[in-house]
């Protein structure tokens, strides 16, 4: 038993090792192949910040205000959805981050300077915030959903692009993000709909 562990353990160190190294080599060709746009990412990192989603949570809820019945009710149900839920997929990459505490790219490979992003890296707090923002409103405005799952791919990319993540940081992100969206969704919000219509 003792030994099926110690083979098991060693595997899972392997592995591990392996896929450090990957991380670190992929990371660095996406990074030197996507140099020469340079500019466009910094603008879609900015873009997909944590203030911007919560400016268009509120856009689309009072939007919802100038539509017809049935589209105001899904406008605001949206925006509120939406709203509460950025804070709460903030929550959980901050807390992620904390207990992983992986450092960003910048303070183990010299060749990314290019940004000084504070804080840890694993898991992209970009990318969790763009899948999960792209999931909840695909849920809503289903015509929409490619498009938005496309600019999450972005600004995911965007985040490699200009050396503030590793490639498995925004994996994660991307992963945790649909997660967090699909239990987001999961929970009685349709029905909080009148009440929601009824306060504003």
């Amino acid at each position: 038993m003792r030994a099926e562990f110690e083979i098991v353990a060693a595997y899972a160190i392997t592995m591990a090792y392996g896929l450090f190294i990957v991380d670190q080599s992929t990371s660095l060709l996406i990074f030197n192949t996507l140099a020469v746009a340079t500019p466009i990412w910094i603008l879609l990192s900015n873009v997909g910040s944590m203030v911007v989603w919560l400016f268009v949570a509120a856009g689309i809820f009072f939007w919802g205000q100038f539509s017809s019945m049935g589209r105001k009710l899904r406008g605001r149900t949206a925006g509120a959805v939406l709203f509460f839920g950025i804070w709460f997929n903030a929550a959980v990459a901050f807390l992620l981050k904390n207990m992983i505490a992986r450092p960003r790219p910048p303070y183990e490979l010299s060749v990314f300077e290019l940004v000084h992003d504070y804080g840890t890296s694993m898991p992209s707090g970009h990318a969790q915030m763009a899948f999960m923002a792209a999931m909840i409103l695909g849920y809503y405005y289903p015509k929409a959903r490619t498009p938005l799952l496309a600019f999450a791919v972005l600004i995911a990319l965007s985040r490699v692009g200009i050396g503030a993540h590793w490639v498995l940081d925004v994996l994660v992100g991307a992963a945790n993000g649909l997660l967090i969206a699909a239990l987001w969704l999961g929970l009685p919000w349709n029905r909080m709909g009148d009440t929601i219509q009824k306060i504003f």
